[in-house]
């Protein structure tokens, strides 16, 4: 059962796609044949409707699914800047930024890139902590200190550009828009097929595609797709740069939305109250 939800997870689009395509081949072979000509011209209109939505639909999301990279490579970029910089002003420094970075890391990765900005704003306003506090003791530590409080002003920048393209933005309205259409135009493939097989099967292809588009639409819109590289990979990538183990969720690994490297040690994060997040217990496994 769990090796299945796992695989379920991580094709779920695939999955999702091949079991409509299944299922629009058996209804297209079930069903009676109308072979209604007079619905041409319903077609071309439902068709050009349901195009001009989704394709100002799919330009949106996909911009803001790209800009959301670039700003999260943005952030991490930026909290490894700081962490190597901190190297010149002192260890003590160097220690107390580590610690500050590694938990904001942490709660980035339990969260959602959803609620990224929301859930971590106490984390990431610790990180000033020692920048505020420092007395500077020679022209070193000052020039390493301005290039710190310049890498943490670019996360604060990425950060704001975040809560714009991280949350969804096809509305219920559009969405009403795009299902009613699809279902019009799988309505009409169906009663414009004809009783040979091709006819039947091309049908079935083409209305288990409008379906597609909308699985994939609603994919991209809510961050699922390259899910485990922006929420796991890009954020375990800090956590090693700043030399400390890697970590992953629970939940996330139960899911099969990510699998650690067993030959190396690792932390999970155990939470006793999941889907709440308020606790939670870290263990290093292959120590």
């Amino acid at each position: 059962m769990e090796s299945s939800l796992r695989l379920y997870m991580r094709f779920g689009l695939f999955l999702k796609i091949l079991l409509v395509n299944i299922f629009m081949v058996i209804l297209s072979f079930s069903l009676p044949v109308a072979e209604n000509k007079h619905i041409e011209s319903i077609l071309i209109a439902a068709t050009f409707i349901f195009g001009t939505i989704y394709s100002f639909e799919i330009f949106i999301v996909l911009g803001n699914f790209t800009e959301l990279k670039k700003l999260l490579a943005t952030e991490t970029a930026n909290l490894v800047f700081i962490y190597h910089t901190a190297k010149d002003i002192g260890d003590g420094f160097l220690k107390e930024m580590q610690e500050k970075i590694e938990k904001y890391i942490l709660t980035s990765i339990d969260y959602s890139l959803k609620y990224h900005v929301s859930s971590t704003d106490q984390d990431f306003l610790s990180i000033a902590e020692p920048i505020k506090t420092f007395e500077i003791k020679n022209e070193r530590q000052k020039i390493a200190l301005e290039l710190i409080q310049k890498g943490f002003h670019h996360i604060v920048e990425a950060r704001y550009q975040l809560t714009q393209v991280a949350p969804r933005e096809v509305g219920l309205s559009e969405w009403t828009m795009l299902f009613l259409l699809g279902f019009v135009l799988i309505i009409i493939l169906f009663f414009g097929r004809e009783a040979d097989i091709t006819s039947k099967l091309f049908s079935a292809i083409f209305a288990a595609n409008v379906v597609g588009t909308l699985l994939l639409l609603n994919e991209a819109d809510s961050n699922h797709i390259q899910e485990t590289k922006l929420e796991y990979e890009i954020f375990n990538q800090v956590l090693k740069d700043i030399g400390v183990l890697p970590y992953y969720p629970k939940f996330a690994i139960n899911k099969g939305l990510i699998k650690p490297d067993k030959h190396a040690p690792y932390r999970i994060g155990i939470f006793p109250k999941y889907p709440g997040l308020s606790e939670r217990k870290i263990e290093i496994i292959g120590a």
